[in-house]
């Protein structure tokens, strides 16, 4: 009796061994099949990641591209649009220093200095505005120098000052605009050029004896 409960001790013993074994087994392979699932899911988000990340950047690359190429063509656009604004300005300062030119010779020769003079002063101005825009190389010279005729006409002006008789109504005339003329005489010495510096300067000085 004490040998068969022993027996069967024993038995259940190994059996229990047996079973521990193979738990211990089947939780090492779960384990194990865990951690390669871990892993597997690991590498499966990473190169979904990855692809989504590189799609991403293709997307970026793509938008990078396109924003790049409109830029290129507003950009385009817009120099062009400049261009012309500067040449209709090159054009309109032209026709406004002929007009000016024009009407002051005419006034000259009728004896209103004044007007002439300040007519003289606006066409001088309106050319080298038109030159500036030539020596900028946003506009090109479509007549004679520009520069070349706002000297002329500053220097017609200054001839005017310089042969100046005495006219109550054309010195009252001129002192009235004796302030806009010192502003144009401001612009006209606002260059690099020697003539047209010291051309200024004279006629500002002949303005203010007669004016005084």
């Amino acid at each position: 009796m004490e040998n068969s409960q022993k027996n069967l001790a024993d038995s259940l013993q190994r059996e229990l061994a047996f079973y521990k074994v193979k738990d211990d087994y089947f939780a090492q392979a779960l384990d194990d099949q865990a951690t390669r699932f871990s892993l597997i899911t690991a590498s499966l988000l990473a190169l979904v990641g990855l692809l989504s990340f590189g799609g991403i950047k293709l997307e970026i690359a793509s938008l990078k591209r396109e924003y790049e190429k409109q830029v290129k063509i507003l950009q385009k656009e817009l120099s062009a649009y400049k261009r012309r604004v500067w040449e209709n300005e090159y054009r309109l300062n032209i026709t406004s220093g002929n007009n000016f030119s024009i009407t002051g010779n005419i006034l000259r020769e009728k004896g209103k200095n004044s007007n002439a003079f300040e007519l003289f002063i606006a066409a001088s101005k309106s050319f080298l505005r038109s030159a500036i825009l030539v020596k900028d190389g946003k506009a090109a010279s479509l007549q004679e120098d520009p520069f070349k005729q706002s000297v002329s006409n500053l220097k017609s002006a200054i001839h005017i000052l310089r042969t100046w008789s005495e006219d109550e109504g054309d010195l009252t005339k001129l002192r009235e605009k004796s302030a806009s003329i010192s502003k144009s005489l401001n612009e006209l010495s606002k260059t690099d050029n020697t003539d047209m510096i010291e051309l200024s300067a004279e006629c500002r000085v002949l303005l203010n004896t007669i004016i005084k």
